[in-house]
């Protein structure tokens, strides 16, 4: 734990420009969203208008958080304004930032994969109807870029559905598919002219659109295994039975496939001896959601509980959810879960205990299908972003889907096509948006702004601005000034709460240990630190 007097933090700060961060974190459940109309609280910046990702609430933050980010695929109604692919960073120096997101509706089973050997992001994304989807299938590179958009084989367009997309190590997709079809329901107490919901799913050829494997539910588990009661369903095409309800399908190193119904079930790792489940619950003794990571034997038909993990708030989710191991190769890895139709995830360790407790909305608001926690490195192609206001003083920095941004450097100039711009300080990233107050610096007509990665190495470079209008400007340029490209960490130990719709909210920084900074105005204020049915086929 680090503790610093307010005269020890005065001296750090007392030399350098101010930088704040814009991103918002609540640490107030009692007033986390109240007075917001949109259904769930969300935030904004000053250099980016078109991102608005929701405001993270955090229940319980502590040491010991895995490596990489949050990838949750946010869904919610209409009035929520959230149906977005969200990757946040939560670590021992930021937490609850955005890192990138985009426009894509609806997106299902969001997270990072592996295709033709490079990381990829993948989802599902369509519309949602009463338990399944009609959509189709994207794959995103480092750089944001499309490179493959696809639909199911054989069913026709948008006919692909949401709960599953995964990359099989030969360059392969699972996907599910759902679809009405007429079948004797007799032998279950149904009409012999009744409608079932098939549930189907394909192994696709991802370049090609081939179909190299399908498999359907009706042909291999019987009606009346399942536990979805034959009530007020399955007389019409309308209607149907949704009597198996697939969640989940992973490829095994033998070739074969777990299928899971209601749940979403992963083998742990290659050995095959162990699964997690994710457990919507109730039972008779269980009244709430929970993840498990289960024994297999197969040769003495077993399985024995290795471990459950819930949330602090014993959450009950009535659909969706996952269980993910975050590095399955280490058998006191982390786990991850995330809480499907309630806006919640929880990150544990190996025995249960909570480590980081997050909520990401109102209940019943909004949701994700599943949660993960995964390395990534963005490179957009695009621009960074700035907002240069004059009037305050202050410039704002982001880059939406950048992750090796460490600093910002400010320059000016006194034309926008100049060759020759002068840099006149820096301030290290202190989340999505980062502000700085340029009080105190010497300007000229323009200003902009240039990423530099944790060596100093540009990464690229902003707009330019002369604070009512963005203009273009050239990035092979010539610089002078002796702002320095990787500053000190007083540069941005300060962070405010600011750029969201709820002005109640705190923003804190820092996993380990907490030290709530307030900085107004050139008045430095240091407050106390604070610790912080399964179906094997």
């Amino acid at each position: 734990m680090r503790i610093r007097t307010v005269a020890t933090q005065l001296a750090l700060l007392a030399s350098v420009p101010l930088a704040l961060s814009q991103d918002s974190v609540s640490y107030d459940f009692d007033t986390y969203g109240v007075g917001d109309d949109s259904g769930t609280p969300y935030q904004t910046y000053q250099s980016n208008a078109v991102v608005q990702p929701p405001e993270m609430h955090i229940n319980r933050n502590g040491t010991a958080l895995a490596d990489g980010y949050i990838f949750v695929g946010v869904n919610g109604k209409p009035t929520s304004g959230q149906n977005w692919p969200t990757i946040f960073e939560f670590s021992d120096d930021i937490e609850g930032s955005l890192i990138w997101t985009a426009n894509y509706s609806l997106p299902f089973d969001f997270r990072t994969q592996t295709y033709k050997g490079e990381p990829v992001l993948t989802f599902w994304s369509g519309i949602v109807l009463n338990g399944y989807g009609r959509g189709s299938f994207y794959m995103l590179n480092q750089s944001y870029d499309e490179i493959a958009h696809f639909e199911v084989a054989r069913f026709g367009d948008d006919m692909g559905d949401a709960h599953e997309f995964t990359v099989t190590p030969d360059d392969t997709a699972l996907v599910a598919i759902y679809i009405a079809v007429p079948y004797d329901l007799s032998a279950v107490g149904g009409s012999e002219d009744g409608w079932l919901f098939e549930n189907t799913f394909q192994e696709i050829n991802i370049e090609t659109g081939e179909l190299v494997f399908e498999w359907n539910a009706s042909t291999h588990v019987g009606l009346n295994e399942s536990y979805n009661a034959l009530t007020d369903v399955g007389e019409s095409e309308e209607a149907p039975w949704d009597y198996f309800h697939i969640n989940s399908v992973a490829k095994d190193k033998n070739g074969d496939y777990l299928v899971s119904g209601r749940h979403d079930a992963r083998w742990l790792n290659d050995d095959m001896k162990r699964i997690t489940v994710f457990d919507n619950g109730p039972t008779e003794d269980i009244g709430y959601s929970r993840g498990l990571l289960l024994d297999v034997n197969e040769d003495d038909m077993t399985v024995t509980l290795v471990q459950d993990f819930t949330n602090e708030a014993k959450t009950f989710a009535q659909y969706e959810g996952s269980l993910r191991a975050i590095d399955p190769s280490n058998e006191t890895t982390n786990y991850i879960i995330g809480y499907g139709n309630q806006p919640f995830f929880t990150e544990l360790d190996y025995q249960g205990n909570i480590l980081l407790d997050v909520q990401f909305g109102k209940t019943n608001v909004v949701n994700a299908y599943r949660a993960f926690r995964q390395p990534w490195e963005g490179k957009p192609s695009t621009k960074p972003d700035i907002h240069w206001d004059k009037d305050g003083n202050s410039t704002y920095f982001s880059w939406n889907g950048a992750t090796e941004v460490a600093s910002w450097v400010v320059c000016t100039a006194n034309a926008s096509d100049s060759d020759l711009w002068t840099n006149v300080t820096v301030a290290r990233r202190t989340g999505f948006e980062t502000t700085i107050d340029l009080s105190d610096v010497q300007l000229e007509r323009f200003v902009r702004g240039k990423a530099v990665n944790s060596n100093g190495t540009a990464l690229g470079w902003t707009m330019a601005s002369d604070g009512d209008e963005l203009y273009d400007a050239p990035d092979n340029v010539s610089e002078r000034g002796s702002a320095s490209a990787t500053p000190t960490p007083s540069s941005t130990s300060s962070s405010s709460p600011s750029g969201t719709n709820e002005a109640s909210s705190t923003t804190l920084s820092g996993a380990a240990a907490r030290a709530t900074h307030a900085v107004m105005e050139q008045a430095y204020v240091v407050a106390v630190v604070v610790v912080g049915g399964l179906a094997f086929v």
